[in-house]
Parts: structure tokens; C-alpha cells; sequence
């Protein structure tokens, strides 16, 4: 975004893939060809301070509570883009019986109802997949108060979301306003400042460097497109035109379930792998 003139190359390696490691070796890699977008929301709410000993139907932290939990409750529209719909297909090859049934009824789901409540299924047994097939909110800060016995005269939250690629930011924010239904919480967004970044091309020589690189280090490991569900910044130099694939360092399940959490961490088997694999490409 910066620097631009210092990085022209026409390929790019970045994380936001997702290598599965499992008893020891690579079982799949997931090459992630493009990611949602990453914006966030701030809901304000503004009135009148006072004594807590009363009352107030229109207490604020009250108001800003409901309008998060409404927005955290609030399941967006699905959708099914080409780069999802091929990842899916790929998993329903030889995903285990339940999550097997999940996927193949979002494939052959029609758009609307019957598309959302397939996507409600999926979550139930795979968040991540069912992640990638609608926009998403989550809250993540909140600020009120400052005394136990007052009540404030303002609070906000942080809701972060994840948007699809090409949705409008300002579709999604009247979604917002609409489910939260309540004129008094203003909303402030910072939407991103560049067009929306379509899917990476596939047939490449660098994607095939990939499989060729697969085969030698991880022989029968499956080697598939995905569109992440979460946001890297590849996107700045994708708008630019530099075709970027993330390809991240294989972690388990477990170390997986670790990002951005507690003692991150990865094997050191793995970190050899990785380093090996990307010397191959």
C-alpha cells in the first residue's frame, strides 16, 4: 500500500492458506485464492447520565446491548461463489457421513431459504466452511461506564465483520441498521478504501509449482483452491495486480484451534516441512 514501487513481483507467498497436519505429515493443503473482505463497526449509543438507583427504560448500556446481541444472533444472506462452491465439492469427496450430508445439501441447495438453512446445518458441524457462505459480525470490544452506581452517558462496541467478496459495504451496513432496528445507535464503518479483489487465476505455474512441490514432500496429500474466511494483507497487492496465494505452515487441529489465542504454537516437524516445501515452489 505504501511501498509499491519496492514490491513489483508477479507472484507473491503469503499466509491465509491452510495446511492440515495430522499424526505427523501433511494431508491437505488448501491454497487460499481469495478471502473475504475485513471491516470494522462501531455502534455508539448517546443519552442522558443518572443515578442507577433508578431505572431507565432508555439506559443506554441496556440499548447497546440488545443491539449486539441482535447483530451476534443475526444470520446474513448465503451465497455460494465459484471458488467456495469447488472448495465444497472437493471436501464432499471424502468428508465423514454427517459433514458429508451438510455440504452436498448446500450444493445442491436453491439460493434464499433453502440455501440458509443448509448453511445453519453446516455450522453446526463445520464453522469455518460455513463461514466462507456468508457475510459474518463478530463483537469484539465494549466500552461503557465508568462508576457502578451511574449510568453512563455514552457506550460503544467493536463488531468486526467479514464480508464476501463484491458485496457493498454500504448493502451490508443498511443490513446492519435494519436488524439492529433502533435509530438511536449510531453506526461509524471505515469500508475499504480500494475495489473489491476478484479470485486468483489457478492455472498458473506458480499454482502448479505448488502440486509438483506437493507431491515430492507430501505424496497423496490433497491440493485445493479456498477462499478463507478470514482477511490477510494480500489484498493490497492483489489490487495491484500481483497474483498472491496464501500457503500457511501446516498446524493440527488442535494448534489450529490456538490462532490468536493462548500459546500459539506449531510443531517443529512442521515448521521443517514448511520450509522445505517452500524452498520446492
Amino acid at each position: 500500500k505504501n511501498h509499491s514501487d519496492a514490491l513489483e513481483g508477479r507472484y507473491g507467498v503469503n499466509e491465509g492458506g491452510n495446511t492440515i497436519w495430522e499424526k505427523g505429515k501433511v494431508t491437505e493443503i488448501r491454497v487460499q485464492a481469495a478471502e473475504k473482505e475485513y471491516m470494522d463497526i462501531t455502534l455508539r449509543v448517546q443519552g442522558q447520565p443518572s443515578h442507577s438507583s433508578v431505572p431507565r427504560a432508555d439506559n443506554i448500556v441496556a440499548a447497546l446491548s440488545r443491539a449486539v446481541a441482535r447483530l451476534s444472533e443475526h444470520r446474513f444472506p448465503a451465497s455460494l461463489n465459484d471458488v467456495v462452491r469447488n472448495f465444497l465439492q472437493r471436501q464432499s469427496e471424502f468428508a465423514d457421513p454427517p459433514l458429508n450430508g451438510a455440504i452436498k445439501d448446500v450444493l445442491k441447495a436453491a439460493p434464499g431459504v433453502e440455501l440458509d438453512d443448509a448453511a445453519d446445518r453446516l455450522a453446526v458441524l463445520n464453522s469455518e466452511f460455513a463461514a466462507m457462505l456468508r457475510d459474518t459480525v463478530s463483537p469484539t470490544m465494549l466500552k461503557a461506564g465508568y462508576k457502578s452506581n451511574v449510568i453512563p452517558a455514552e457506550a460503544s462496541a467493536v463488531v468486526n465483520a467479514r464480508l464476501l467478496p463484491g458485496h457493498d459495504p454500504k448493502d451490508f451496513i443498511a443490513q446492519v441498521k435494519a436488524v439492529i432496528g433502533n435509530p438511536a445507535v449510531g453506526i461509524d464503518y471505515d469500508p475499504p478504501s480500494r475495489p473489491p479483489v476478484p479470485p486468483m487465476p489457478i492455472d498458473t505455474e506458480f499454482y502448479r509449482a505448488v502440486e509438483s512441490a506437493a507431491s515430492e514432500h507430501a505424496p497423496g496429500a490433497r491440493v485445493m483452491p479456498f477462499m478463507a474466511a478470514w482477511t490477510t494483507d494480500s489484498q493490497n497487492l492483489r489490487a495491484r495486480g500481483t497474483v498472491v496465494y496464501g500457503i500457511d505452515p501446516p498446524l493440527s487441529l488442535e494448534d489450529g484451534e490456538r490462532v490468536h489465542g493462548k500459546n500459539e504454537r506449531i510443531s517443529l516437524a512442521a515448521l521443517d516441512w514448511y520450509a522445505k516445501f517452500l524452498h520446492s515452489i
